[in-house]
């Protein structure tokens, strides 16, 4: 699940919650 302030722009994987 992709929970970050921008989820279109910076990826789950690069931002701090990395859920998949």
């Amino acid at each position: 699940v992709c929970v970050a302030f921008i989820d279109t722009v910076i990826p789950c994987d690069t931002f701090i919650l990395n859920d998949g």
